[in-house]
């Protein structure tokens, strides 16, 4: 009879051991919970996240239809949590499991701002034609800002041209002052712009060679939209060149847009603006320029030879062309010789003629 005692409390001694080494008290399993979600749109659940545990003991599952989760048995300790689906950033974090359920509530994932792709650089009549992509698995569109750079700058953002302040929709763009550049190399970056102003990494066009392109603009520089004006100089942007005896000219500048202007001492200036130059050909441009007129003048006639009918720095015009005449009994120097104007000196006149004094 004591041999039976003592093999009884032998067997109970021994199980107690047992489940003190290697099981789990059921008051230290518990079950941890939660739902993952769109960093853009938090109400709408993420299907098939995978959402683990890692610690003492690890635990994995996947979400549902709803985005959410619920892992049982977990035995109460600290973990680390790591989210992961695709398209999206992983999330990670420490979470503490004690003795009663956790959920973890809502936790978000940020969807990866993926870059345009397949950027194409075509050039077309003096302007670049950029076409991409949107980026793939993305189910709502980005917009889009563009820049123009050189080869060698693509990690050097702070020099590169922004040619869209503000995004744009569309999956192109044409940039229509490449052609004005220096004769360089140049590519195109484009960043697709997310909600809550994300931004993904550039993707870069392939490289266009801007060649010397050089046309003419040629014309003449007149008066009165006849009479030519000889030595006006005509000039747009550092470059300029002179009329000739016909008030003909030719100016040779890089091809575009640009303003140019004729002018001359004795006339007002005159500027055309957005005159359009093409590589290779000649653009016809005149000018009619109008007489500059000072708003005052003195001249007191003293200094010129008695009875001259030419004195410069006057320009005299004789309209008529007729004789002039002098009273009876009168006569001076060019008397009768077709003039418009005649310095007279009434006391060089033969006679002297007191009608003539001043």
């Amino acid at each position: 009879m004591k041999k039976l005692i003592l093999i009884s409390m032998f067997v109970v001694l021994f199980s107690f051991s047992i489940w003190g080494i290697g099981a789990v008290e059921p008051d230290r399993v518990v079950t941890v919970s939660g739902r993952i979600a769109d960093s853009v749109d938090p109400q709408q659940g993420l299907e098939g996240a995978f959402i683990s545990l890692m610690g003492s003991m690890n635990y994995a599952a996947v979400t549902d239809t709803l985005g959410q989760f619920s892992i049982q048995g977990v035995e109460a300790g600290t973990y680390t949590y790591q989210i992961m689906l695709e398209g999206y950033n992983n999330n990670t974090g420490t979470i503490m499991v004690a003795n009663t359920a956790l959920n973890m509530g809502t936790m978000l994932l940020v969807r990866y701002a993926l870059a345009p792709t397949d950027v194409q650089a075509v050039e077309n009549n003096m302007q670049v034609y950029l076409n991409w992509n949107h980026p793939v698995t993305e189910p709502v569109f980005p917009a889009y800002k563009v820049w123009r750079l050189h080869p060698g700058e693509e990690q050097n953002e702070s020099v590169w041209v922004s040619l869209t302040p503000n995004p744009i929709t569309a999956t192109a763009y044409v940039d229509i002052n490449w052609f004005q550049m220096p004769e360089l190399a140049y590519k195109w970056a484009v960043k697709a712009i997310y909600l809550n102003n994300v931004v993904s990494p550039p993707a870069f066009s392939n490289s266009i060679f801007v060649p010397i392109q050089v046309g003419t603009v040629s014309g003449f520089v007149m008066r009165d939209m006849s009479h030519p004006i000889v030595g006006a100089t005509v000039s747009s942007e550092g470059y300029s060149t002179t009329t000739d005896n016909t008030g003909h000219y030719n100016l040779n500048i890089f091809s575009g847009h640009h303003d140019v202007t004729a002018s001359h001492p004795s006339f007002e200036p005159l500027t055309i603006t957005d005159v359009l130059v093409v590589s290779g050909q000649t653009t016809s441009l005149q000018f009619n320029l109008t007489y500059h007129y000072t708003s005052t003048f003195q001249d007191g006639f003293e200094t010129y030879p008695d009875f001259a009918i030419e004195f410069s720095p006057w320009t005299l015009v004789d309209v008529d062309m007729s004789e002039t005449y002098a009273p009876d009994g009168i006569s001076f120097p060019n008397l009768s010789v077709p003039k418009a104007f005649i310095i007279f000196n009434p006391s060089s006149s033969a006679p002297t003629d007191e009608h003539f004094s001043s």
